[in-house]
Formats: structure tokens, C-alpha cells, sequence
């Protein structure tokens, strides 16, 4: 029964291309966009899971507009630590995180691009 079905569904993508090729494509493409998107949650559910109070963890991101772009990320103004610890009373502790790209010239090679965090450890 399976070997018939095959046989007519072979006969069907041969003597329609174009309307199989967009059928088969369509599938395809909406296949690997879920797999990324699971791979993607995956990703973003896996932080700070090694720390023993995981679930009290929290990581503010800032947007920052620019005349033609914005920058996303996790860089806040250093007084944003003390102001939430002063406003919202069930943080415990605050500290701040500094991401910071740096360039490299490697002689013999070409540029060398480095992404560091900084963490200052401050209870404020």
C-alpha cells in the first residue's frame, strides 16, 4: 500500500516540477526556521542555570537609539545599580556589567576583533 502511494506521489512531483519545487521549498525553509527557533530558545533558557539561585537571576539590557540604528545590549549607566536597589525592594544586590569590543593589528594576519565583559562587583 506504502509502494503505491510512493509510485503516485513520484508521478506527481515528475509531471508537476514547479509546483512541487515550491511545495517541497516552502517545506523545507519552515523546517529549518523552527529548528532555529528552537535552537534559538534553547540558547536564551540555558543562562546562569549553573548558579544555585537561578531563578532569582535577573539581566537588564539597554536600547539605545542612534541616528540611524539602535545598539542592544546588556550596557547600563552606572547609577542604574543603586537607583533599582533604592526603588525596588526585593533586590538583594546589584552589580554592573561593561561590555567592551576591542581591535587587535596581528602582525602577519589581518584584524583581530575581541568582545570582553567587564563585571565590577558592587552590593552598592
Amino acid at each position: 500500500m506504502f509502494k503505491n502511494y510512493f509510485k503516485i506521489a513520484m508521478r506527481n512531483i515528475i509531471r508537476q516540477k514547479s509546483y512541487s519545487f515550491i511545495n517541497i521549498s516552502g517545506l523545507a525553509l519552515g523546517m529549518a526556521c523552527c529548528i532555529f527557533l528552537l535552537l534559538w530558545v534553547h540558547h536564551q533558557a540555558s543562562f546562569d542555570k549553573f548558579h544555585e539561585n537561578a531563578n532569582r537571576l535577573y539581566r537588564v539590557e539597554v536600547d539605545i537609539p542612534q541616528p540611524h540604528s539602535k545598539i542592544h545590549g546588556p550596557n547600563s549607566p552606572y547609577p542604574l545599580g543603586p537607583a533599582i536597589k533604592e526603588n525596588i525592594p526585593v533586590v538583594s544586590s546589584a552589580f554592573w556589567l561593561l561590555k567592551i569590543k576591542f581591535l587587535f593589528l596581528l602582525p602577519g594576519f589581518s584584524w583581530l576583533a575581541t568582545t570582553t565583559y567587564y563585571l565590577l562587583l558592587t552590593t552598592y
